[in-house]
């Protein structure tokens, strides 16, 4: 399964065992016992950041070159092409989730998606009764 995160051209050599860094902490995430939404949602959000990183960066993802810049620009994209504030939200805790676990497994020394913030939920307008509604409240009063 934790080919399901990988993308098949990242290199394999970078980590003991002939194991990629990716593979590895990809390999520690979907083995948490979570639903398997969770696990669905995560490996897509993943996929998601590698594929923004390396579009963006002109570069292959790694760990190593992660910086804070690059988890503000895809939350400020994720914004600019409109994505819901839960989806872009969702988004940076599954990145915050990645960069942790690779600091847990000492890939890294710090999360720099950690001081993002998140952004703002758009709090929904309160529905109104219908006109039928209205007048079976008011009959009844």
């Amino acid at each position: 399964m934790v080919n399901t995160i990988v993308p098949v051209n990242y290199p394999v050599t970078n980590s003991p065992n002939n194991v990629s860094d990716v593979q590895r902490v990809a390999e520690k995430l979907l083995n948490r016992d979570v639903s398997p939404n969770t696990l669905k949602a995560l490996v897509s959000d993943m996929r998601y950041f590698f594929k923004w990183y390396s579009d963006k960066n002109g570069e292959e993802f790694s760990f190593e070159r992660v910086l804070q810049r690059d988890v503000i620009d895809f939350r400020d994209d994720m914004q600019r092409n409109d994505l819901k504030p839960a989806t872009v939200n969702r988004r940076l805790v599954n990145v915050r989730l990645l960069l942790k676990t690779a600091v847990d497994i000492e890939i890294i020394s710090k999360n720099h998606a950690e001081d993002v913030k998140q952004i703002a939920s758009q709090s929904l307008a309160p529905k109104g009764l219908t006109e039928q509604e209205t007048r079976k409240f008011l009959k009844e009063c």
